[in-house]
């Protein structure tokens, strides 16, 4: 199979993860265990990624755990998880929204329409 220049050349494997409920068991007896694991569930997830997107998730994972860091309690870093992914989404999304200015320039380049000249040459010949 042949690799874009934007994928990776390591080979990588699926991310298998406990079940929830031992997810669950496993953040209440061993937080903190708990807690090594996710981190190096995030660095798999990242390392697995293309070189030059590594950089900024890094950045995005260690944002993460700070605002982690602040949390009270499980139900406290779902809120302020929630409210930084809807931060994130709005940025993705100003910057796919197209600006009217750039809406209604006029291409740079002409178009040319190939159905329309393949009619002109039928009726000129016939």
């Amino acid at each position: 199979m042949e690799r874009t220049a934007n994928q990776h050349h390591q080979t990588t494997t699926p991310i298998t993860l406990p079940s929830f409920d031992e997810l669950m068991v496993m953040a209440q007896q061993d937080p903190v265990g708990f807690d090594r694991f996710r981190q190096r569930a995030c660095l798999r997830c990242i390392l697995a990624s293309s070189l030059p997107m590594r950089e900024r998730l890094i950045a995005q994972q260690n944002h993460i755990n700070r605002l982690i860091q602040h949390c009270k309690n499980p139900v406290h870093t779902n809120m302020v998880l929630m409210q930084e992914l809807q931060k994130q989404v709005a940025k993705l999304k100003k910057s796919l929204e197209v600006s009217p200015a750039a809406s209604t320039e006029q291409p740079s380049a002409d178009v040319i329409d190939f159905a329309h000249m393949s009619e002109k040459r039928r009726q000129q010949s016939g």
